[in-house]
């Protein structure tokens, strides 16, 4: 056991929240007092904050200094001007040239070097403050909080690479009251037991990527495995998520859940409206723009583009106008009815690999051949990959019940969805590969995307 690990276990007899650490407690309450803020006031607020952080960028950053920042103070209004005006930055950018987008004065003592694979498959280092995951923390935890979560609830987490002791399928951490289930053995065989060990324990909230969400509601509505019956909430976060992922892991384990978008480099937040209203963009955490294929901004209810981040937290490398890879659609900007302020997402589609490409070169987002109907009951995982425009194959992971007239009907309904000018093959396969943390891709895209232009989102044949 190592110093780190030791000290985690001595900390966890520590009544939650304050096991969490000062920083922690302090962004949890600062939340809290701002979470119903006027728009006026989160508006300034972040106005306010990203004149900070531009002032930074310009004196502590070789990029972002002589870019046209302004010296002095910029005026809070001002500051969404100036950045209107920066460029947008690729990660490869960041990546070849991490110090140059980092700030010289934050000690090395007070940082710390993260990478991340990230779901477009680049490896990507940059630095965090110490305290980042900290107040990370807190960000999330105060999602969770309207499905009656509350710091010291257990959650049982089936995401992620965590490997257990040998022989065994989970470790309980006690200082996060996390029941963490082993990726690697979600299975017919496995997936009983974990659901099993879930309700031994009266856990009622559930971790899940979406993907590992589905299978295991796939798994409980063909009567391989049961339901616990005392779920509260599950928390589906790190992949897209889908409509119908969304309705089947409601209905099968009879509760509510909520879903997030963030990515590791800490430069924007937005979670799901308790009023069905969208995705809430939080500015107390980073600025989101939407561009189109040309670069240029979009700001209309239904617009479709790349989304760019901007962080608003005080970090070591600053991610300022940066270049997601992620699409999102823009909801509407009235008032929400749940009563929280500021701008929302309609969708949030995944990454610009997220389409298939027809013969004719016209793209399909992964959103327009979503499927609202019983079309893969009978199947635990699918995914979509294309190696030349026009070919697409779709791999099926069966489960139980699964027979020719499932792989027909699939045929045939998503054949039809996509259209004339595609022909899709059916694979029936013992195996889905996911990434190095487990996640599963909706579409293998292995043709160059950037030759396409950005498919109209949620729009199929």
């Amino acid at each position: 056991m190592n110093l780190r690990t030791s000290a985690r276990s001595y900390i966890a007899f520590v009544p939650a929240p304050w096991r969490f650490g000062a920083t922690y407690l302090r962004t949890s309450r600062w939340l809290a007092r701002t979470e119903f803020e006027s728009t006026e006031q989160r508006d300034r607020r972040a106005s306010t904050k990203l004149a900070s952080i531009l002032a930074s960028a310009r004196q502590y950053t070789a990029f972002w200094n002589g870019l046209g920042i302004p010296g002095g103070v910029i005026g809070g209004d001002a500051a969404r001007n100036v950045l209107m005006n920066l460029p947008t930055v690729e990660k490869e950018q960041i990546r070849d040239s991490l110090d140059h987008f980092t700030r010289t004065d934050v000690p090395s003592e007070a940082r710390e070097y993260l990478t991340t694979g990230g779901s477009s498959a680049v490896p990507f280092g940059f630095y965090l403050l110490r305290r980042s995951s900290r107040e990370e923390r807190a960000f999330v935890h105060n999602i969770w909080r309207p499905l009656g979560w509350r710091p010291g609830d257990a959650t049982a987490v089936f995401r992620g690479a965590f490997v257990p002791e040998e022989g065994r399928l989970w470790g309980f951490d006690r200082y996060s009251a996390e029941l963490r289930l082993s990726g690697y053995h979600y299975t017919a065989e496995h997936v009983p037991h974990m659901l099993q060990e879930v309700e031994r324990r009266g856990i009622k909230y559930i971790q899940a990527y979406p993907s590992a969400g589905v299978l295991l509601a796939r798994l409980v509505s063909e009567g391989v495995a049961k339901a616990p019956p005392r779920l509260q909430g599950c928390f589906l976060g790190s992949e897209t998520l889908l409509p119908w992922q969304r309705d089947l892991v409601q209905r099968v384990f009879s509760c509510q859940s909520v879903a997030w978008y963030g990515h590791a480099e800490a430069a924007a937040l937005a979670y799901e409206c308790a009023a069905g209203c969208g995705y809430h963009v939080d500015e107390r955490y980073g600025i989101i723009e939407l561009l189109d294929a040309r670069g240029q901004p979009l700001t209309r209810q239904g617009e479709s583009g790349e989304m760019v981040a901007t962080t608003l937290r005080e970090q070591a490398t600053l991610f300022i106008r940066y270049r997601t890879g992620d699409m999102a659609t823009w909801g509407s900007a009235e008032p929400c009815s749940c009563g929280r302020p500021g701008r929302k997402l309609l969708m949030i589609h995944g990454r610009v690999q997220e389409f298939v490409v027809s013969r004719r070169g016209r793209p399909v987002s992964a959103t327009a051949i979503n499927m609202h109907n019983d079309l893969f009951d009978h199947v635990l995982r699918f995914q979509f990959r294309q190696h030349e425009p026009g070919s697409v194959d779709l791999l099926l992971l069966p489960g139980p019940g699964f027979g020719e007239a499932d792989r027909d009907r699939i045929q045939q309904e998503i054949g039809t969805k996509l259209g004339e000018d595609f022909d899709l093959n059916i694979l029936v396969v013992s195996e889905i590969q996911l990434s190095p943390r487990l996640k599963q891709r909706f579409i293998d895209q292995r043709l160059p995307v950037d030759q396409f232009a950005v498919p109209q989102i949620g729009q199929g044949r």
